[in-house]
């Protein structure tokens, strides 16, 4: 699924509710330097023997978007997250995003939060994940809480 010219790394995979066999991860190109690492994911309708071509999530010239997870909303679409750090202030933010049956990732949306917020998972359209929100100081706090929060709709 992967490409010559990229690291390909951090893989997660997922049957969505029709049979589809779902791949995501994070890629970045093998360059010296100026490239971001994407989430990108790949979709296969005959149990992994073929697969579409890697897309790209949510593409970013501004950020970069790593470690994807995926999971089933309550109505079995699969659901993917990661962190990504595209914000204004440029720290972690959870992203989320729904796969539909032509293949195509929808509702895009960064999950507004205070804090750096990491390692996400989903089920059942809720997801948890790390934060610095209540942290006491303003960098380098080390205190971290899980959150969990509902996303389908």
């Amino acid at each position: 699924l992967g490409s010559d010219d990229h690291a390909d790394r951090h893989p997660a995979i997922a049957f969505a509710a029709d049979g589809a066999l779902v791949a995501a991860w994070d890629s970045v190109c093998v360059d010296g330097s100026g490239c971001n690492v994407e989430v990108v994911s790949a979709r296969s309708t005959d149990s992994g023997a073929h697969w579409a071509a890697p897309q790209v999530i949510a593409a970013t010239v501004v950020g970069m978007s790593e470690y994807p997870k995926l999971g089933h909303d309550a109505n079995g679409a699969v659901r993917a997250v990661w962190y990504d750090s595209r914000s204004d202030d440029w720290r972690w933010r959870v992203m989320t995003a729904v796969h539909d049956a032509m293949g195509n990732w929808m509702n895009v949306q960064m999950l507004p939060s205070r804090g750096v917020n990491t390692w996400p998972a989903t089920d059942a359209g809720t997801v948890v994940f790390a934060s610095t929100r209540n942290a006491q100081r303003l960098q380098r706090d080390r205190t971290q809480q899980i959150f969990l929060r509902s996303v389908a709709p």
